[in-house]
């Protein structure tokens, strides 16, 4: 639930700034963006640093609060998206969101379509809360930790992603 409310947190400060303009994107091309930015960080956070740093990503600043269950949220606008990485304290769980609207529109099944070639997912939970749809699903694979992928639509658009590792509760 936690990681939940993390995910719509953060979903709801993005806001388009002036000049930006809403695209339809290939789906596969967010998925890629997706993978290559929140799987590697799975294993080592710094590596959305370092991706960032390469492809000269817009750094957004720090949030300038303190919170015991989470460190600080690195922020960064990449092509329209917006990434956020943050580690849950408790069990050193790193956490791994990208922002898919309002800059980009990513058509949700296409977005499924993708992913699902690319990694198994195994669903564990699709809800519905109004016009928000929340599905979460295991990241099939040779981990000894749990990868969840979390996903949000809004009438069929893809709103955003998040790649985590799961912790038992």
């Amino acid at each position: 639930m936690r990681k939940i409310i993390a995910a719509l947190a953060f979903a709801a400060i993005i806001t388009p700034a002036l000049g930006d303009a809403i695209e339809t994107i290939d789906p596969k091309s967010a998925v890629e963006f997706v993978l290559s930015a929140c799987l590697p960080a799975m294993d080592d956070l710094t590596s959305v640093e370092r991706l960032a740093q390469e492809n000269k990503w817009f750094h957004l600043p720090t949030t300038a609060y303190e919170s015991k269950y989470t460190t600080p949220h690195l922020k960064w606008r990449a092509n329209g998206f917006f990434v956020t990485t943050w580690m849950f304290i408790k069990g050193n769980v790193p956490s791994c969101f990208v922002g898919l609207r309002p800059y980009k529109k990513v058509d949700r099944d296409g977005f499924f379509d993708a992913i699902s070639a690319s990694v198994q997912l195994k669903l564990i939970s699709d809800r519905t809360l109004s016009t928000l749809r929340q599905e979460t699903y295991e990241i099939i694979g040779e981990r000894p930790l749990r990868l969840l992928f979390s996903s949000s639509t809004d009438d069929g658009i893809m709103f955003a992603a998040s790649i985590y590792v799961d912790t038992p509760q």
